[in-house]
């Protein structure tokens, strides 16, 4: 009769180990995914950022120009006059540039690009880095005490 007791205590012994080994594994995560959240939650901000600027120089360039030579600013334009072309996007700056001299548009608008992708670099080799486990948390025991004494 003590078999199926010690078999049940062997059981609940090899389940409370391993909840707290993936406790350890999550303990360690946390911080990192934190980290990794607020790199790409960053980029996604700036290039919304970047996003909102364009649209806003893109408007003030429009106020200047004839209906038919008008930039369109939305994101889901499919126009040869979409702002969103690589092409469109220089003229549209020159043309601000040369309407509104004194204007900082232009520099906020090449700022959130470089932020956009000096967040986006930091995020792809901080998931690089840490794509890997950690070599502490496979496999090993929990230590719980500050004595140092681990249960395997």
């Amino acid at each position: 009769m003590s078999e199926p007791a010690f078999a049940i205590q062997s059981n609940v012994d090899k389940l409370e180990l391993r909840t707290t080994l993936e406790w350890g594994a999550i303990a360690i995560a946390a911080p990192h995914i934190m980290e990794i959240l607020f790199y790409f939650g960053t980029f996604y901000f700036a290039g919304l950022a970047q996003w909102m600027v364009l649209k806003r120089i893109t408007n003030q360039v429009n106020q200047h120009l004839p209906y038919s030579e008008q930039y369109v600013a939305s994101i889901w334009a499919f126009s040869p006059r979409s702002v969103r072309s690589p092409i469109n996007e220089i003229k549209v700056w020159r043309l601000h540039r040369q309407f509104f001299p004194e204007s900082y548009l232009p520099w906020l608008h090449l700022a959130t690009w470089v932020l956009m992708i000096v967040f986006f670099v930091l995020g792809v080799q901080f998931d690089r880095s840490h794509s890997i486990a950690h070599p502490g948390v496979v496999g090993q025991a929990h230590c719980n005490n500050r004595k140092g004494i681990c249960r395997t």
